[in-house]
């Protein structure tokens, strides 16, 4: 399945999973829903690299890099750091 928007993924994995924008809000510790939504609104800006990594990982998701030129090459990315140690 293709996504055009990182936020675009992140909502077909959410119905995929069935998992709402509460529970979302929930796992990812705000207090309210309107910060899942705020940042599943592609219109305003696109998501951070570090807050999708978060999201897919609430969802059992890992983000991956697909080489287009050899469909077999991929990188999955298994954690995320904001800065080096």
């Amino acid at each position: 399945m293709d996504a055009n928007t990182v936020e675009e993924a992140l909502r077909i994995a959410m119905r995929s999973k069935r998992i709402s924008q509460t529970s979302m809000a929930r796992e990812l510790g705000y207090k309210t829903v309107a910060g899942v939504t705020n940042r599943l609104d592609s219109s305003k800006n696109s998501m951070r690299f570090d807050m999708a990594y978060k999201f897919a990982d609430v969802l059992g998701y890992d983000i991956v890099l697909k080489d287009r030129e050899n469909p077999e090459g991929e990188i999955v990315v298994r954690g995320y750091r904001s800065k080096p140690d």
